[in-house]
């Protein structure tokens, strides 16, 4: 118990992080809405383990490291609304853009001659020095359009095509798209359900198709390690 209370006294673990997220949004023309979202993520660690000489183990040990992580994502879009009697149109279309930055250094060595805390620090270490470093990025970039189609709030249409370009994966073959499809009808809507309307709010049959895709693999693995 004492040698570990002993070990605590040297070691330190430092982090600290800022995040955040803005939107602004103008209606430039009426019905047209642009939006621009971006989204910030930074963090930073430093840690330091130092383990002193004991009776028992006469080689004092010193562990230092440090990280950092930056991840980001910024969406822009423009969306129109449009309505016509009974016929309603919203159309949208985007970029989005993200990007995750990660760096962390490491350094093992024994032998400090002096054990005081103003001296442990991995320069001051005589034998067993070991350091590296390491980083690993990721980045994404996607375009994609919507159009939304309903007539008097009964018969709903949706087409929706995206491109998605990752890092990930070859710059040859790094991109695809992915198209989806859906329809629906308000069956609550019809002349029919209004008997059933003072219990049922809302009933709604839909069909989609799509295509779905995703790159969940290390962030390095197309390259040869």
């Amino acid at each position: 118990l004492m040698r570990l209370i002993e070990n605590r006294t040297a070691n330190s673990n430092e982090s600290w992080s800022v995040f955040g997220n803005a939107y602004p949004q103008i209606e430039p023309i009426k019905r047209l809405i642009i939006k621009t979202n971006c989204g910030v993520n930074y963090y930073n660690e430093t840690r330091k383990t130092f383990e002193p000489k004991w009776l028992r183990d006469d080689v004092n040990k010193l562990t230092q490291s440090t990280a950092k992580n930056v991840d980001w994502v910024w969406t822009n879009t423009a969306q129109y609304n449009l309505d016509l009697g009974k016929h309603s149109f919203m159309a949208l279309a985007g970029l989005e853009a993200k990007k995750y930055h990660n760096e962390s250094f490491f350094g093992y060595g024994t032998g400090l001659e002096i054990e005081d805390p103003n001296y442990i620090y991995l320069d001051n270490v005589s034998a067993n020095k070991n350091v590296g470093s390491g980083a690993s990025n990721y980045s994404m970039f996607s375009g994609f359009g919507k159009l939304n189609y309903t007539y008097d709030n009964r018969y709903l249409a949706s087409v929706t095509i995206r491109r998605d370009a990752s890092s990930r994966l070859s710059k040859d073959h790094n991109y695809d798209w992915f198209p989806s499809f859906s329809a629906g009808w308000r069956i609550s809507r019809e002349k029919f359900m209004e008997p059933l309307s003072d219990w049922l709010a809302d009933l709604k049959l839909r069909a989609s198709w799509g295509i779905n895709g995703n790159d969940l693999i290390d962030n390095e693995a197309f390259y040869a390690k």
